[in-house]
């Protein structure tokens, strides 16, 4: 059962429920603490076991709300209350609820009321927005349920709040080797621009592609089997005779 600190008057009057909180961030919170008796709440222990990227703040304003733990982040003996299982957790959070949405189950009739009635008295009292008003309606809805009150038929029904989105793993991309175009005198790629040219007596070859490329090196080896060739055929010169005159 709840101690002896456990009374209405730990909930600050002018406090506005919490309406950034996802109810899953909640959840996980009544998670982590049946598996870790820690004194304080910070924001490590939020990044470590419930959400991080900034929302952290988030959480520890809904736990400062529901008197889990104080403005410093110690926990209080609401929150090691609800390190158990079974009816006896249902109990003690039904009273952490009552105690927290004491102004909101004094005026709102939560066993009959409509959802539209609930968003109302959230934007009149707190000078909510409805967006506002519509979060901090499915947290305590959520919390409600969780604990075994009873609710209305539509409040039960009521439209949960938009899941939190998978987080997207980045797979690695292979890198591409891009055969890079050539460019012109100017640093500018002009499309059949030679790469380079041969001159010969067989005319003159542009190198603008590899076909190109390719038929260059044939030429290049035909016409140096032919030199050669040409040259083997040459009668030997015999300079060992001479000639008196």
């Amino acid at each position: 059962m709840l101690g002896s600190d456990q009374t209405p008057n730990d909930i600050l009057p002018d406090r506005t429920p919490p309406h950034t909180c996802r109810p899953l961030w909640i959840d996980r919170v009544f998670e982590a603490i049946k598996g870790l008796n820690t004194a304080q709440i910070t924001r490590e222990f939020i990044t470590a076991n419930v959400v991080g990227s900034g929302h952290q703040g988030k959480v520890l304003g809904a736990l400062r709300f529901l008197g889990l733990i104080d403005e410093e982040g110690n926990v209080t003996s609401r929150l090691r209350a609800l390190r158990v299982v079974g009816p006896e957790f249902s109990t003690n959070l039904t009273s952490v609820v009552q105690l927290a949405y004491s102004d909101l189950l004094r005026t709102v009739a939560v066993k009959s009321a409509s959802f539209d009635r609930l968003i109302n008295f959230l934007m009149q009292k707190y000078s909510m927005s409805q967006p506002q008003a519509e979060g901090a309606a499915h947290l305590f809805i959520h919390l409600a349920s969780l604990s075994g009150m009873e609710l209305s038929e539509e409040l039960s029904k009521a439209p949960v709040a938009k899941p939190e989105p998978p987080v997207k793993k980045a797979i690695p991309t292979k890198a591409v080797a891009r055969k890079q175009d050539p460019a012109s005198d100017n640093g500018k790629y002009q499309k059949g621009s030679p790469v380079a040219t041969i001159d010969g007596p067989f005319g003159q070859i542009r190198i603008v592609d590899q076909p190109t490329l390719e038929l260059a090196r044939k030429l290049l080896d035909m016409i140096e089997t032919q030199l050669k060739l040409g040259e083997s055929k040459q009668p030997a010169v015999d300079n060992s005779r001479s000639f008196d005159r």
